[in-house]
C-alpha cells in the first residue's frame, strides 16, 4: 500500500548520489528504515476466527465467532503497517483530546517541522531528538509529540535528510535567531484542520528502528506529567454482541478437520463442540 504525500516536508537538502537512487523499502541509516519496508508474516491477510466461548452466558448456549483477516500490526510490515498507523493515531489523538479537556482555552495544537543542519546529521537520531526538543522549548513550544523522519522524497526517490515532525502547544517565536546561531530550521505549519489526519500523514513515512520509539511525548504531554487511566473500552477492541466480552482468537476442530472461516466477514453462533481459544490450543500442542 502506498500513501500520496500531500505536503512534503521542506526545505530539501542535496546529499550523496546514493540516497538519490533508492526508494522507501531500501533506504536505511544506522538501523533506521521507513514504515512498511519488510515482508509480511505468513499469517498476514489470512482469514481466521475470533470470538467468545462464554456460551453459558449466551442465549441458547451458543458460542459467537467472527471471521476476520489477520494483521500483525507491525510498523515494518508491508501489508499491515496501515493498521499500525491507525492504532498509533487513535492512541495519540486520545492523549491530545484528554490534554485539551483539562487545559482547554490556552492555545491550539500546531504542526512544526524541525530540520537538522547538515553538519549535525552524523549524530545518532536519538541525540538529535534531544537537541530538537531543547530548541523547540526555546522557540516557545511547551510540549506535545514528535516523530522522527530520517528521509525525504524528491522526484519519487528517498534520500537521507533527518528532520522531525512536531505537534505541540505554544507560540512559535525566535526561529530566525535559532537558525543563525544553531543552523536548525524550525518551520511553523500552523494549526491543522484534522489532528488525526496530520498524525496519520506523518506516521505514513516515518522512521522506524528496533527497540526505538517512532512517536514520543515530551513537555506538558510527557508520560510523567500527563497520566491517563487505562480503560478496557478501547475502540479498537472487538466485543461479543451477546455478553460484551472482548473477542479472542479461536480455532475449530471437528472430526479431525480444522474448520476454516469463509473469505468474508461474518458473525455466527454455533454449538460449543470443537471450538477452542487459540492460546489454549497452542498451549496444549506444546505440552503434548
Amino acid at each position: 500500500m502506498s500513501f500520496q504525500l500531500t505536503y512534503p516536508a521542506s526545505p530539501r537538502s542535496n546529499f550523496a548520489e546514493w540516497y538519490e537512487t533508492t526508494n522507501h523499502d531500501q533506504v536505511e541509516w544506522d538501523g533506521w528504515h521507513m514504515t512498511g519496508y519488510d515482508e509480511p508474516l505468513s499469517t498476514c491477510n489470512q482469514w481466521a476466527w475470533r470470538g467468545c466461548l462464554n456460551y453459558k452466558k449466551h442465549a441458547h448456549g451458543k458460542i459467537e465467532a467472527q471471521s476476520c483477516k489477520m494483521k500483525c500490526i507491525r510498523s515494518n510490515c508491508r501489508d499491515c503497517y496501515p493498521s499500525w498507523i491507525a492504532r498509533e493515531t487513535s492512541k495519540a489523538n486520545k492523549r491530545i483530546s484528554k490534554f485539551e479537556m483539562w487545559y482547554a482555552g490556552r492555545d491550539k495544537l500546531k504542526h512544526v517541522i524541525v530540520s537538522v543542519p547538515r553538519w549535525e546529521q552524523g549524530k545518532p537520531l536519538e541525540e538529535l531528538r534531544k537537541d530538537m526538543r531543547k530548541l523547540c522549548k526555546r522557540a516557545g513550544l511547551r510540549g506535545g509529540l514528535d516523530v522522527i523522519h530520517p528521509f525525504r522524497c524528491k522526484d519519487g526517490k528517498w534520500f537521507f535528510s533527518p528532520h522531525f515532525h512536531v505537534l505541540a502547544y505554544g507560540w512559535v517565536k525566535g526561529t530566525e535567531n535559532i537558525f543563525k546561531e544553531k543552523g536548525w530550521i524550525i518551520k511553523n505549519k500552523g494549526v491543522r484542520k484534522s489532528i488525526k489526519g496530520t498524525i496519520s500523514y506523518i506516521l505514513s513515512h516515518a522512521g522506524i528502528k528496533k527497540r526505538r520509539h517512532t512517536l514520543t511525548w515530551w513537555g506538558e504531554l510527557s508520560y510523567s506529567k500527563l497520566k491517563l487511566e487505562k480503560s478496557d473500552d478501547d475502540e479498537n477492541k472487538h466485543r461479543c454482541t451477546l455478553c460484551n466480552a472482548v473477542y479472542k482468537p479461536l480455532i475449530c476442530f471437528r472430526e479431525g478437520f480444522r474448520h476454516k472461516p469463509p473469505p468474508t466477514e461474518v458473525i455466527i453462533t454455533d454449538d460449543p463442540y470443537g471450538w477452542q481459544y487459540l492460546e489454549d490450543f497452542n498451549r496444549e500442542s506444546e505440552n503434548s
